[in-house]
């Protein structure tokens, strides 16, 4: 897709892909990043950012999570409906997950090649 370069995510500690309207594709580096799990937060289902407002008790410190060196969130609960779930992604892996996809390392970095915002990607989980 338009502005992924793969060869550079392949360089890069922590990539990860997230999607918004405005940014379908943003890739990010995530020394500071976190994804808020606490549904009683303000900030529940959200990438947030450094800590300054922080009012969680429990996100995951994407850069301290091995298996998130590559991979791309799932557009689940986006409208953070409280306890519905939050923090899915799809990404390195080969055991099973609480809740996410996981893949082999060749096989995220794969379908992120592929991965197109404009064509609306879907992921069916059976």
């Amino acid at each position: 897709p338009e502005g992924l370069d793969v060869a550079a995510m392949k360089q890069a500690a922590a990539a990860f892909v997230d999607g918004t309207e405005a940014e379908p594709m943003k890739v990010y580096l995530a020394p500071y990043v976190y994804w808020i799990d606490d549904p009683d937060s303000k900030f529940y289902n959200q990438r947030v950012e450094g800590v300054a407002d922080k009012d969680w008790k429990s996100a995951e410190h994407m850069m301290s999570i091995p298996n998130y060196k590559y991979g791309f969130v799932i557009n689940y609960n986006i409208t953070a409906e409280y306890n519905k779930g939050s923090a899915i992604f799809f990404h390195i892996g080969s055991n099973p997950t609480n809740g996410c996809v996981a893949a082999s390392e060749n096989m995220v970095l794969a379908y992120l090649a592929k991965l197109n915002a404009g064509e609306n990607p879907y992921i069916l989980i059976i």
